[in-house]
């Protein structure tokens, strides 16, 4: 069921080695002098300096902590944190800087094992795979960065003395070519899902690089004014995965969410953690301690009370799931909930150690990302993407949608994006459907649906075009002497 793969081991061995990038990877030091005397020899090697790459996706900037709560940043959740209130976002809060840092640091991570284990002297085949998966990772941080961020510094290189870390901002247009090239590179490297068994089981896989890089285009697509090439790229890898064998649905929704079927047959990437470990402990203890994970009133109420997706999504106040219940007030969301159930077992964990994994990429978001590109590309739905939106509705014990909603562009692709709101609730894309809606300039974006005063989701507190991104952490401000490194607008 669980890989090992993600432990701390590979991230002790590595710790002497990479230490120095602490929480600024602009931080002036030779990471590579431990590296070259004693490092990166064996196959071990290898694979622990890419298990090491793989743990900033587990920190509370990412998977560990704030992935819970970017609902928040939507119509989703409220109370979560920093993340609600707009207002106080700055350049010194540890909220919106946190994920800058374990980007960052990723990418060192990833840039090192690029560097040094093409000098290994191992199976062909693994060593390919661990840089198909260093790529992925190196594509992954800096996709995080770029929508969060905006401009970042490019940086594919292991840092020396003689590096100068006074670096500028590099234009959008070359940290997206820089991930698309990275995630292309990756598709090459990695294998299938099916060839991942074992201890191996969760890594990167070529459809996961897939996946990444359809949902890269489909943002691109919105930035561009609907540009019909990037709706081309992503119908093109979205129908290679369909057609891949790889993935298949749930016959149950809630079955996606359920610790025993990690890792199964719908799952395309999950950040893996795992009990014993520390790791995933925010999973818990923001539901059950804080609260801050609250389900919007409007967002509950607003879904068909017949959809099964709703109860699989959130617990009610006094309602019991495993051996937790909600005794607050307020609605929950469930999707991480894993409580202390079977705590002597490989699911059990508790407050600080939660060991469920946090899926980014499903097949059920393939067949949505599928279906809204073909419908852009034609003057009326196809078929094929009808039909795999109505598989999804069924599922969720819903009717196929009406032929008034299917015959049109305009309403089918409301449809995909009513479909969107419910399938992926509470995994982290929310937020960014609603950029890109505004983007895109059709309309149900972040004007109409949190700017709105009419709106039950109506938030004062954002502004835009500056909420559109996180400030740029002062720390790295205050580090980096190059002019053309500067703060985002209205910070």
């Amino acid at each position: 069921m669980r890989s090992n793969i993600f432990f701390r081991a590979g991230f002790i061995i590595l710790f002497f080695a990479l230490t120095g990038c602490g929480k600024e990877f602009l931080e002036k030091f030779p990471p590579d002098k431990l590296n070259e005397a004693t490092f990166y020899k064996t196959k071990d090697d290898a694979i622990a300096a890419i298990n090491a790459a793989y743990d900033p996706l587990q920190q509370k900037g990412f998977y560990g902590r704030d992935a819970l709560r970017w609902g928040a940043k939507s119509e989703e959740l409220y109370r979560a944190g920093d993340f609600y209130n707009y207002a106080l976002y700055s350049p010194s809060t540890s909220e919106t800087n946190q994920g800058y840092f374990n980007a960052f640091q990723g990418i060192l991570f990833a840039n090192t094992v690029l560097k040094y284990v093409p000098e290994i002297e191992t199976d062909s085949s693994l060593k390919n795979r661990i840089l198909g998966e260093a790529l992925f990772l190196r594509a992954f941080y800096y996709y995080f960065l770029v929508r969060w961020y905006g401009e970042v510094p490019i940086i594919t290189t292991v840092p020396t003395a003689g590096t100068n870390f006074n670096l500028p901002r590099d234009p959008l247009k070359n940290v997206y070519q820089q991930i698309i090239e990275d995630f292309q590179s990756a598709i090459d490297k990695l294998p299938e899902k099916s060839n991942l068994t074992g201890e191996n089981t969760g890594r990167a896989s070529k459809g996961a690089a897939k996946a990444m890089l359809a949902d890269l285009y489909l943002y691109l697509a919105a930035l561009n004014n609907m540009d019909l090439q990037y709706y081309s790229k992503v119908k093109e890898l979205c129908f290679e995965i369909i057609n891949s064998g790889q993935y298949k649905l749930e016959q149950n929704y809630i079955d996606v969410f359920d610790i025993t079927t990690e890792n199964g047959k719908e799952s395309v990437f999950e950040v893996q953690f795992a009990k014993g470990f520390n790791e995933g402990s925010w999973n818990v203890e923001h539901i059950t301690t804080w609260n801050s994970t609250t389900v919007t009133p409007a967002f509950y109420d607003s879904w068909d009370p017949t959809d099964k997706r709703r109860a699989a999504c959130v617990i009610l106040p006094g309602e019991t799931v495993g051996d937790y219940t909600n005794n607050s007030a307020f609605i929950h969301q469930r999707k991480t909930i894993t409580g202390k159930i079977n705590a002597s077992g490989p699911g059990g964990g508790s407050g600080y150690n939660s060991p469920r994994n946090f899926i980014v990429q499903r097949y059920a978001n393939i067949l949505l990302m599928y279906a809204e590109a073909v419908n852009e590309l034609n003057p009326t739905p196809p078929t094929d993407a009808i039909g795999y939106v109505n598989l999804l509705r069924n599922r969720a014990g819903l009717p196929s949608l009406a032929s008034s909603v299917t015959t049109q562009k305009e309403t089918f692709r409301e449809a995909i994006r009513t479909e969107r709101k419910y399938e992926l609730a509470y995994e982290g894309f929310r937020w960014f459907d609603l950029v890109r809606y505004e983007k895109s300039g059709l309309g149900g974006g972040l004007t109409d649906i949190i700017l709105n005063p009419s709106s039950p989701y109506y938030n004062a507190s954002i502004k835009l075009p500056q909420h559109f991104l996180f400030p740029i952490p002062q720390s790295e401000l205050d580090a980096n002497n190059n002019p053309g490194f500067t703060q985002n607008a209205g910070y």
